[in-house]
């Protein structure tokens, strides 16, 4: 059995693994330079990061019908009442 059809049977996931430990220092070293390259261009591309709330997504109408519906806990004995 020649080592071509062997390999072509092996998974695919075991190959990339196989591949992977054998050539580990290799590996690692592209992991350390595409982590940061990966920011890099995400920062150069992807633009600001923007976390402020533009509102109109019926957010405010969302609350207040919220506090609107909700009832007031009664208290019987020290205790919330079912």
């Amino acid at each position: 059995m020649s080592t071509s059809s062997a390999t072509a049977t092996r998974p695919l996931l075991e190959r990339m693994a196989s591949f992977c430990f054998n050539h580990r220092r290799i590996v690692l070293l592209v992991w350390i330079l595409a982590l940061p390259a990966s920011f890099g261009v995400s920062g150069a591309l992807g633009g600001k990061f923007n976390d402020a709330q533009s509102g109109g997504g019926g957010t405010e109408s969302a609350k207040a019908i919220h506090v609107e519906g909700t009832p007031e806990p009664v208290i019987a004995l020290g205790r919330l009442a079912p």
